[in-house]
């Protein structure tokens, strides 16, 4: 199986996103994706807008030591710092110069409207897409989460409220900030049901290209 297949399977059967900032040095980072992991979150985005100089790649490198491969890892970077990079995930904004950080790496857009929802789940470039929530609706039409065939979209919340929010509403994997006490789990929860009702398809899609 090639890497990026690997990682495209892993990305069909992903259904949490955290972000997360560099923390105040690697090693908190690294203590911190190591926490996350054992929750299970299935992806982790590094992301510090005024990061400087190299801290985001020094970051993403303590941070991929600590996952151990337990989770895709990936940084928020623009297309010169991915182009530096080894991630296996990098996020831009979607309608901006999109790049991978990897030969075979994933490419994911955050889109901050439904139009721009609507253009990143359509670029063929993209792999996956974070969409606002309000944006949950159209993306559930043009890109439904039980279809094998759509593209991975992340509604983003900021609570397991406003989670429970958009999963009502058709969202099927959910990006939110450092979770507190609650964890991953509770996220995770708002998902099992539809996963285990809804999403057997797309698992079992997903096995099939291994």
């Amino acid at each position: 199986m090639s890497a990026r297949m690997g990682l495209t399977t892993r990305l069909a059967l992903a259904r949490t996103l955290v972000w997360t900032g560099l923390q105040n040095e690697p090693k908190t980072l690294a203590e911190r994706v190591r926490q996350l992991c054992s929750q299970r979150a299935d992806l982790i985005v590094i992301s510090q807008p005024d990061a400087i100089g190299d801290d985001l790649l020094i970051g993403y490198r303590a941070a991929r030591q600590a996952a151990d491969g337990r989770a895709i890892l990936g940084i928020r970077a623009d297309a010169r710092l991915a182009a530096r990079s080894t991630a296996d995930l990098v996020v831009s904004d979607a309608g901006t110069r999109i790049a991978p950080g990897h030969p075979h790496g994933l490419v994911m857009a955050v889109a901050e409207g439904t139009q721009a929802a609507r253009q990143a789940l359509a670029d063929a470039r993209v792999d996956a897409v974070v969409l606002p929530a309000g944006a949950v609706t159209e993306a559930a039409r043009l890109a439904p989460p039980a279809d094998p065939g759509s593209k991975p979209w992340f509604a983003a919340v900021d609570s397991v409220s406003s989670g429970r929010t958009v999963v009502e509403a058709g969202a099927r994997r959910l990006a939110f900030p450092l979770p507190g006490e609650t964890g991953v789990r509770a996220y995770r929860q708002l998902l099992d049901a539809a996963w285990r009702d809804e999403m057997e398809q797309v698992s079992l899609a997903a096995f099939a290209k291994r």
